[in-house]
């Protein structure tokens, strides 16, 4: 029968050899077919060697590798390395420990003590106005939690593949072991849930994962619980940094939990000499009289102090001479209004009967109920002063004090008066407090009131 036409065609392969199988169980393979036999090599011809040595090329000598200098650890980081751009001054004179940042001695003195002995918590909470180095502080325990070898005074090595990465990159956007979460943009309990499940993950580079947790006063109250657990037993291998200008609007759990770092403006003699200290790296003598008036204006805060320093020395290579009224106006181009030069302005504003002023400085605070405890502690002062000139230590606390009073003397107001201004304040922060009434509105309604009071006094006087 023939095979069907459509059938698929197998294809042609080679049989398989099988053995033969005999009657007593011997067996025997079929012959193999013969190999052709491999012809012999002909013998190589040897290359004819001639009498005279072949002429080598001549060899360019090679010049010595140039030796690196050896890594030394400069008290300030100002000199703009290779591959490296500096954007502002604050940042190409940023400290590199917490030694040489200045103010705040004996806060950041407890700090340094636990990075030698090694019993820095792994939940700290940095809070305090801005512009007084909480980024600075912040960027410092994260290099030392994420160094692999830091020194026996807890100072990072520099040198490790986490300090690498750390000095070339930025902190909170390439380093892998860093997270940053902004709390006043992700206030949810989903957001929190996601950053513990990260904190779990073991650190790809560094000695510790640090999750920084900015503006934390912006959670809501189901994600500051479900944080609550992660602070007190963080896990292995995982440090949580919380940051805020607004410590008063976040729970006393959260704190009862964590390390608190309290930072406040510098000192005046320390920020004067740290300023004049830059413009002699940056090849530019400052005068005494300039660096402390860059101080007073800006009120002893750092970031303004050097914000504004920049702008004297961009004046200053150029020729222009520079004098306090040009200084005073280049703190205000640098836009800095902190909460206390705010409180001052809202008292001179009440005991110089401009309510419109008083009503401009409470709106440009994004904390009222900070300013108004401000408002309080500056009104005591001006009291202690006039009362015993010695009695307040601080100098830039008694300068505020002495121009307060001089506001409330062009008005014709006493102490008397002042004390109750200071009691009506008091009483204002309480009812806030207990109440949870809006401290802008509360400070409106008070000052109304305060300026009905203190007019016919005025007037009597």
């Amino acid at each position: 029968m023939s095979p069907t036409p459509n059938a698929p065609r197998q294809p042609a392969t080679a049989p398989r050899q099988q053995a033969l199988v005999l009657p007593a169980g011997r067996s025997v393979r079929p012959p193999v077919a013969p190999v052709a036999p491999v012809r012999p090599a002909a013998p190589r011809q040897a290359a004819p060697v001639s009498a005279q040595p072949a002429a080598r090329a001549p060899v360019a000598p090679q010049k010595p590798r140039p030796q690196a200098p050896a890594a030394q650890a400069p008290a300030l980081q100002g000199a703009v390395q290779p591959g490296q751009v500096r954007h502002t001054l604050a940042e190409a004179w940023r400290p590199p420990w917490i030694t040489e940042m200045v103010g705040n001695k004996k806060v950041l003195g407890d700090v340094a003590q636990r990075f030698r002995d090694g019993t820095i918590r792994r939940a700290i909470f940095t809070h305090g106005p801005t512009g007084c180095g909480k980024t600075t502080l912040n960027m410092i325990i994260s290099k030392h939690l994420t160094c692999l070898q830091p020194g026996p005074d807890g100072r990072p090595c520099g040198s490790c593949v986490s300090c690498v990465i750390f000095n070339d990159a930025s902190y909170k956007s390439n380093h892998p072991d860093i997270l940053v979460m902004n709390c006043s943009e992700n206030t949810g309990i989903a957001d929190v849930r996601g950053v513990l499940d990260l904190a779990r993950v073991y650190p790809m580079c560094g000695r510790h994962r640090v999750i920084f947790l900015d503006e934390v006063q912006g959670l809501s109250k189901q994600a500051e619980q479900a944080l609550l657990t992660a602070l007190e037993h963080p896990p292995a291998n995982t440090a949580f940094i919380l940051g805020s200008m607004h410590p008063e609007q976040v729970s006393k759990a959260v704190f009862d939990r964590c390390f608190n770092i309290k930072l406040g403006p510098s000192d005046r003699d320390s920020l004067a000499a740290r300023l004049t200290q830059i413009a002699a790296g940056e090849g530019v003598t400052l005068a005494k009289e300039i660096a402390f008036s860059i101080t007073d204006f800006s009120e002893c805060y750092p970031r303004a102090a050097v914000q504004t320093l920049d702008n004297v020395l961009n004046r200053l290579r150029t020729g222009e001479p520079v004098d306090l009224e040009k200084v005073h106006d280049m703190v205000a181009d640098v836009g800095h209004m902190s909460p206390f030069s705010l409180a001052k302005k809202a008292l001179s504003a009440l005991y110089e009967d401009k309510p419109d002023h008083f009503i401009e400085a409470v709106s440009l605070s994004d904390n009222p109920l900070y300013l108004l405890r401000t408002m309080i502690t500056q009104n005591a002062n001006m009291i202690r002063v006039a009362v015993r000139p010695t009695s307040v230590v601080n100098v830039f606390d008694q300068r505020t004090a002495r121009d307060l009073g001089a506001a409330a003397a062009k008005n014709r107001i006493g102490i008397v008066a002042q004390a109750h201004v200071g009691r009506a304040l008091e009483d204002t922060l309480k009812l806030v407090a207990s109440y949870n009434v809006d401290a802008a509105s509360a400070l409106t309604h008070t000052a109304v009131l305060l300026s009905d009071q203190l007019r016919p006094a005025a007037q009597a006087v």
